[in-house]
């Protein structure tokens, strides 16, 4: 008797459309089911009713910022929050650094290579 392996879902939140569709791209090419949204709100809906295996979350984001999600995540969804991973394009500040410790929760600087985004997510 085969067992079917699952296909593990992601959740990318990234305010950047090349970024969020390239990176869809690979990991749906890596055997992840991808979803995206430019934005938090949206991602909070997208949480409702859905189960994501990894949230993938940009940090500084416009309509709400990538900590800001999180702590919604924490609250409304405190299941996902222990598998969120965090992204940017710039090294934190200690404060944020901080945080990433406190709640650990990995931090993944862009560029990555995706041996470094599996890495983070358990793959």
């Amino acid at each position: 008797m085969s067992v079917m392996k699952r296909e593990r879902r992601l959740l990318i939140i990234d305010d950047s459309d090349v970024f969020r569709h390239g990176l869809e791209n690979i990991l749906a090419g890596e055997g992840f089911s991808v979803e995206t949204t430019p934005d938090g709100i949206v991602a909070q809906h997208m949480l409702n009713g859905n189960k994501y295996d990894i949230v993938l979350i940009d940090l500084m984001m416009p309509v709400m910022s990538g900590i800001d999600l999180y702590q919604c995540i924490e609250e409304g969804y405190p299941e996902v929050a222990a598998r969120v991973v965090f992204m940017s394009t710039e090294v934190p500040d200690p404060a944020t650094g901080n945080f990433f410790k406190k709640k650990a929760r990995p931090f993944l600087l862009k560029p990555f290579t995706i041996d470094e985004l599996l890495n983070a997510t358990g793959n």
